[in-house]
């Protein structure tokens, strides 16, 4: 009777098949989600949503620091106060100088708007984030 004692000659290769295949298929998963999400944020997304897109992912980032952040958003002044510029509200435009901005719709100055305004606050991260993707999700 004869045993074979120590590794196998193929023991310690890298990469074995079944590692390429498993980081083969990752990556394609992870090019398909990359793949996906640029469709989407170039065919479906707002120009006002493209605009929003920094604020919408940083502040579930920042709020796993801290409760709330400094933020600049499109705010439509009104006669009493301001809000947050959402898309009937809003069309894109390109200034004289040759940059992308937003205008106020016709809708929005028959309800009261007055002008919009870039504004920096203080916002509670949570509660922005949860707005953002509501109106994201409620818009797509």
């Amino acid at each position: 009777m004869k045993q074979k004692w120590g590794r196998e000659e193929s023991a310690g290769d890298w990469p074995s098949d079944k590692s390429v295949w498993t980081i083969a298929a990752f990556c394609v998963a992870a090019l398909s989600v990359i793949g996906i999400g640029y469709y989407h944020y170039e065919r479906e997304w707002t120009p006002l949503e493209r605009h929003y897109l920094l604020t919408y992912t940083g502040t579930p980032i920042a709020g796993a620091f801290r409760n709330d952040g400094w933020y600049t958003l499109l705010m439509v002044v009104m006669r009493k106060g301001s809000r947050l510029a959402i898309d009937p509200d809003v069309a894109p435009v390109t200034a004289a100088a040759g940059e992308n901005t937003f205008a106020l719709t016709d809708e929005a100055l028959k309800t009261g708007a007055v002008r919009l305004e870039l504004q920096r606050g203080r916002y509670d991260n949570a509660k922005l984030h949860a707005f953002l993707s509501h109106w994201i999700y409620q818009m797509g």
